[in-house]
């Protein structure tokens, strides 16, 4: 699903619905509150083409949130043919209109070159205008165009201050940045307490790579309390998440019993996952360790890792089913 992490008609709905300003210049100008409110319910209960139908007549007399409904159903072929330039144009109306949910998904779309050309100029000025308004993926996806300096003058305090106001909104990819960030002392003081709170509250949203440096940061006592225990706990959550490094950590927490009990067998299983996923140095461990073991051990672990990976291959064809939820 394209740009799957945008801003989505269902948020904007719920700020629609919190705002006073239903005249001119409001959520609603021309259309009649009966009018919005058919094509909105149209939308939530999933009848997408009723949706369009509804909502096209509506953009077209200048509704902003019709407007933003049909760029995104136009964007993701909901109810109607995928037509990414459309759409573009679409969230561009209403982002004239002052639109935050249109303004990011514009900003987004000339980020990745999607139904308009590729310009990170553009994408960071509608992703500043999106993120001046409070939105947080704005937010994050704005400090880190800063940061890299894409579009816009590098600097590192700038993308921090960008990133914080992201991650104290709950954005779990900022709370992780932002805990890096006070991790390697990248555009903020160099603080590893405070590094350990935000990458603690990205890992209770199952962000990986903030489980697995959470995990390490336990391990070694750093900003934490020395807990090999916790450290297991978090790597284990991270490697469950299919990330890699976290992976081979935990399968040699398994192998030399640090933070848990020692089981050669589970050491072996997340060896292999991590072997498969591209790390050769866990193939060597797995390959030293089988041959201190029974030579079902290896058959049990090919078994698991197969399991494991028709879990996984099973929630990503689900995932396209599901409605849009973008936050």
């Amino acid at each position: 699903m394209a740009l799957h992490t945008r801003f989505t008609f269902r948020s904007a709905l719920a700020l629609c619905l919190t705002s006073t300003l239903w005249s001119a210049g409001g959520c609603a100008s021309r259309p009649t509150l009966d009018e919005q409110f058919v094509a909105a319910e149209a939308f939530e209960r999933g009848d997408y083409a009723a949706a369009f139908e509804q909502s096209l007549p509506l953009a077209q007399r200048g509704d902003r949130e019709a407007q933003f409904r049909v760029a995104v159903l136009l964007d993701d072929g909901l109810g109607v043919t995928s037509d990414p330039s459309e759409a573009a144009r679409w969230y561009r109306r209403a982002a004239d209109g002052g639109h935050a949910g249109a303004q990011l998904n514009l900003g987004l779309a000339y980020q990745a070159g999607r139904g308009i050309a590729r310009d990170s100029v553009e994408a960071a000025r509608w992703l500043q205008r999106a993120a001046t308004q409070g939105l947080a993926r704005a937010q994050f996806s704005l400090a880190r165009l800063i940061e890299a300096g894409q579009g816009v003058e590098q600097d590192l305090e700038k993308a921090a201050l960008w990133m914080r106001a992201a991650a104290t909104q709950g954005f779990a990819l900022a709370q992780a940045e932002l805990g890096l960030a006070y991790l390697r002392g990248r555009g903020v003081r160099q603080d590893d307490e405070e590094a350990a709170e935000w990458l603690r509250a990205a890992a209770e949203q199952d962000i990986a790579v903030a489980q697995a440096n959470l995990g390490l940061l336990y391990l070694r006592g750093q900003g934490v309390p020395l807990d090999r225990e916790r450290a297991a706990h978090w790597m284990e959550r991270a490697a469950t998440l299919g990330f890699v490094s976290a992976q081979a950590r935990v399968a040699g927490m398994y192998e030399h019993g640090v933070g848990v009990d020692a089981d050669p067998a589970t050491a072996l299983f997340w060896y292999l996952l991590a072997e498969r996923a591209g790390d050769a140095d866990a193939g060597r461990r797995r390959v030293a360790l089988a041959l201190t073991l029974t030579p079902g051990a290896g058959a049990e672990a090919e078994r698991r890792a197969a399991m494991w990976e028709a879990s996984r291959e099973a929630a990503t064809l689900a995932s396209p089913l599901d409605p849009p939820a973008w936050p």
